[in-house]
C-alpha cells in the first residue's frame, strides 16, 4: 500500500482532532496542545515516582528493621553468658557467684536497652512479654534448679528472643528484600550467624559445668558430639550464605570472607579444646580459663557481626536507596526540560 492509501486509511481516525483544531485559533492550539504534553508527561513521570518510591520506602523500613537487629543480638550475647556462668556456678564452682551476679546486672541492662529501643506495638506484643516473664522467672529462680533444668531455662529463652528477632524481620519485610546479595545478607545477620553463635554458646556452658565437675557420662559426651555436628552443619550454611552474598556484590566479598574466617576460627579453637581435653577425659582446663577463652572466640563472632557483616547490610541498602532517588531527580528534570 503506497503512501497515499496509507493516508487516506488513517485519515478518518484523527478527522475529529482536525475538525476541533480547524474551528480554533492558533492560542487555543497551543494551549490544547500544551495541556496534553503536560498530561502525558505528568502520567509518565508519576508513573516512574511510583515505581521508584516502591524500593525506596520498603528500603527505608528495612534499615529502621536492621536498627533493632544489634541491641536483640546484644541481649543475647550477654545473656549467652549468663548462661555459662550459672551452669559454672551449679556444677560446683564458686568462684563463679559474684561474676555471675555481675554478669546479670549487665545482662539486665541490655534486656533494658533493647526493650527501650523497640516500637510499642512490639514492646507490647505477647511474644515480647512472654520474653520478659521467662527473664524474670529465670533471674529469681534459676539458681534453686539443677545445672541441666538452668541450662535448658536459658536456652528456651534464647530460643524465645531469636525468634522474636525474626518476627521483627517479617515486620519490617527484611526478609522480602528483592535484590539477591542483600537478601542473603540480611538471612546471615538474623537466622545462619546467630544460629552459629547459640551452638558456640550452649557448647561453652555446657563444657565448663562439666570442667567445673571435672567428670563426664556417656550422655553428656553425646550432648557434646551433638553440639560440635550443629555447630559444623550451622557454618556450613553461614558460609553457603557468604559465598552466594559474595557473587551477587563482588565489592564487598573480601570483607565477608575476612568476618567469616574468623568465626570459623573461633569455633575450631572451642570445638578443638572440647575434643581434646573434656571428651578425652583429661579435664586439664580450669573452667574459667576455658569459659574465658570461649567467650573471648565468641565475642570475636558477635563482633564480626556489629562491625562488619551489620554495616555492610546497611551500605549496601542506602546505597540502592541513592540510585533510586537519584534516578528519580534526573527523570523528573529531564521530563521537566522535555515539556519547557
Amino acid at each position: 500500500m503506497n503512501n497515499k492509501g496509507i493516508g487516506k486509511t488513517i485519515q478518518p481516525i484523527f478527522s475529529p482532532a482536525i475538525s476541533v483544531l480547524n474551528r480554533i485559533n492558533y492560542t487555543r492550539k497551543f494551549t490544547l496542545l500544551w495541556l496534553m504534553s503536560l498530561v502525558a508527561i505528568a502520567v509518565v513521570t508519576y508513573s516512574l515516582f511510583d515505581s521508584l518510591e516502591r524500593v525506596i520506602q520498603p528500603s527505608q523500613r528495612e534499615l529502621q528493621g536492621l536498627v533493632l537487629i544489634e541491641p536483640v543480638s546484644r541481649a543475647v550475647q550477654l545473656i549467652q553468658l549468663h548462661r555459662g556462668l550459672s551452669t559454672a556456678l551449679l556444677g560446683g564452682n564458686q568462684m563463679m557467684k559474684d561474676r555471675r551476679a555481675a554478669q546479670e546486672r549487665e545482662a539486665a541492662e541490655a534486656f533494658k536497652t533493647m526493650e527501650g529501643k523497640l516500637p510499642p506495638s512490639l514492646a507490647s506484643s505477647k511474644d515480647f512479654l512472654n520474653i520478659k516473664s521467662s527473664w524474670e522467672t529465670l533471674r529469681e529462680e534459676g539458681l534453686r534448679w539443677t545445672a541441666d533444668e538452668n541450662f535448658a531455662a536459658h536456652t528456651r529463652l534464647i530460643e524465645q528472643i531469636q525468634s522474636f528477632e525474626e518476627f521483627i524481620a517479617d515486620d519490617y519485610a527484611l526478609i522480602l528484600d528483592a535484590e539477591i546479595d542483600t537478601y542473603y545478607l540480611i538471612d546471615t545477620n538474623v537466622n545462619k550467624l546467630p544460629d552459629v553463635l547459640e551452638h558456640l554458646g550452649q557448647l561453652r556452658a555446657y563444657s565448663t559445668g562439666i570442667l567445673a565437675r571435672k567428670q563426664i557420662t556417656e550422655r553428656q559426651k553425646i550432648k557434646l558430639y551433638n553440639l560440635i555436628a550443629g555447630l559444623d552443619s550451622a557454618l556450613d550454611e553461614l558460609l553457603i550464605n557468604i559465598e552466594k552474598t559474595s557473587r551477587y556484590s563482588p565489592a564487598v566479598r573480601k570483607s565477608l570472607m575476612s568476618a567469616y574466617d574468623g568465626i570459623a576460627d573461633s569455633a575450631r579453637q572451642i570445638t578443638g579444646l572440647v575434643e581434646s581435653d573434656i571428651l578425652t577425659g583429661h579435664f586439664a582446663t580450669p573452667p574459667d580459663v576455658f569459659l574465658d577463652m570461649a567467650t573471648a572466640e565468641i565475642n570475636n563472632g558477635y563482633t564480626q557481626m556489629y562491625v562488619s557483616l551489620l554495616p555492610t547490610t546497611i551500605a549496601l541498602i542506602e546505597a540502592r536507596i541513592a540510585r533510586a532517588e537519584e534516578l528519580l531527580l534526573v527523570t523528573v528534570s529531564i521530563a521537566l526540560l522535555l515539556f519547557l
